[in-house]
C-alpha cells in the first residue's frame, strides 16, 4: 500500500508493484482492522457457531462469548478458542518435517504447568457466567488428548 500525502491531507490510497513501483490499483478507501489470528467475516462467524454448539449443545440465553461472535464482535479470550475458527489447525512441528527437535529438559513441566494456568482461568471466567461446563470443557480444545 501506498498512502500519498499534502501535508496532513491524504491525496490517494494505492497498490503498487514492490519491482517496479507502479501503481497497480487506485483505491478510494481501506480498512485497518487490528491484527489478529483471525478476522471476524461470515465464514469464520459461521464456522465458531457450528462448532461452540456442536461442542457444548444448545447456546443459552446469557452467553457473552456467543453473542459477541454472533453479532461480529471481538469478545475478551476469544482467542482461546482459535480451533472453532479455523477449517484446521497446524502446529509449529507441522513445518519441521524430518528435523530434529530438542526440547529443554524443563519443556513438559513448563506446558504442563501453562495448561494447569489456563484451567484456571477458564474455571474464573465460568465464575463469571455461570458457564463452567462450557469453560471448564474449552480445555480440550487447546490440545489434543494426551499430547503432553
Amino acid at each position: 500500500m501506498r498512502f500519498d500525502f499534502f501535508g496532513d491531507s491524504l491525496e490517494s490510497i494505492r497498490t503498487f508493484d514492490a519491482e517496479t513501483q507502479r501503481t497497480l490499483l487506485d483505491m478510494r478507501a481501506l480498512d485497518l482492522v487490528p491484527i489478529s489470528e483471525f478476522q471476524l467475516v461470515t465464514e469464520t462467524i459461521r464456522r465458531f457457531r457450528m462448532g461452540y454448539v456442536a461442542e457444548f449443545g444448545a447456546v443459552g440465553r446469557d452467553d457473552p462469548l456467543y453473542e459477541a461472535v454472533s453479532e461480529g464482535r471481538r469478545h475478551p479470550g476469544m482467542e482461546h478458542w482459535l480451533p472453532l475458527f479455523q477449517e484446521r489447525m497446524d502446529t509449529l512441528f507441522d513445518y519441521f518435517g524430518d528435523a530434529a527437535i530438542a526440547i529443554e529438559p524443563q519443556g513438559e513441566d513448563a506446558v504442563r504447568e501453562r495448561f494447569k494456568q489456563i484451567k484456571e482461568l477458564l474455571r474464573g471466567t465460568a465464575r463469571g457466567t455461570g458457564s463452567i461446563r462450557a469453560a471448564v470443557s474449552s480445555i480440550s480444545l487447546c490440545r489434543p488428548t494426551g499430547s503432553i
